[in-house]
């Protein structure tokens, strides 16, 4: 057996001739959080209804999501992901269309189940989409996008399997920027 000594790109970059810049979201970073919640109506939120929940910055990295929420029905299920905001800045060179379209649907969690209640438990790569390595990513990146739209975007909740029960589902965000 091998015996190795890695280092990450923090570490790679402090060790280089010369020192290489860390970005600040990587390393030494601002924390910040933003948290929100919803009341669903119940057996009327079907299959594709969206809950707005948290503005991020699109150049921020997001270090943790957290979801938590009362017992929303037998086979009630969710996913958490990432759209254009409602309202889309003069200036931002998006077009109309990208008023609350969706960017990547199921970034944080594909397909939870929501029968049971759900204490605050960490989210952040539950579908598998948020790799190790876009973790390291701002927002724009990590949830797939050419380039920064350089404004907030919105981490929602969508209904992918109909909710059946009244309740409230809430989500605490922390990025570093």
């Amino acid at each position: 057996m091998t015996t190795y000594n890695i280092k990450s790109t923090v570490i790679s970059n402090r060790d280089a001739t010369p020192k290489v810049f860390t970005d600040a979201l990587v390393d030494g970073g601002r924390l910040c959080g933003t948290e929100g919640y919803v009341q669903t109506f119940g057996s009327a939120d079907g299959a594709g209804s969206i809950y707005r929940m948290c503005p991020v910055p699109s150049g921020a990295r997001v270090e943790a999501v957290k979801l938590q929420a009362g017992a929303l029905g037998s086979g009630a299920a969710v996913n958490v992901g990432v759209y254009y905001p409602t309202y889309i800045p003069i200036g931002a060179g998006l077009s109309s269309s990208n008023v609350s379209a969706v960017i990547n649907t199921t970034l944080f969690v594909s397909a939870l189940g929501m029968s049971a209640a759900t204490s605050l438990t960490d989210v952040t790569n539950s579908s598998g989409n948020n790799t190790i390595q876009n973790q390291e990513l701002p927002l724009w990146s990590a949830c797939g996008l050419a380039s920064d739209p350089m404004m907030d975007l919105d981490i929602c909740v969508e209904v992918s399997t109909a909710i059946a029960t009244q309740g409230y589902i809430g989500l605490k965000v922390t990025y570093a920027k």
